[in-house]
């Protein structure tokens, strides 16, 4: 997993998205965090990129039926 960026959103701290898995990982606060299954790679790039972080996310990601957990810090940042 590529190390998760710092993200411009009242709701989500920081992504990273691993482009062999299509793991995206999301920090919501501090050592919450949540990995979500199988995201495409222009799901993840308008997620990350977006203006609206925290909107493009809810629209595409929460809203797009894909597998999640939440998850150590650990196992967030785990390659």
């Amino acid at each position: 997993m590529p190390n998760a960026i710092p993200v411009s959103s009242s709701m989500i701290m920081s992504l990273g998205w691993n482009p062999e898995t299509g793991r995206l990982v999301a920090q919501f606060g501090e050592g919450i965090w949540y990995e979500y299954d199988n995201i495409p790679a222009d799901v993840a790039a308008r997620v990350i990129f977006n203006k609206s972080v925290g909107g493009t996310f809810n629209e595409l990601v929460k809203k797009g039926d894909f597998q999640y957990r939440r998850v150590t810090t650990e196992v967030a940042l785990a390659e």
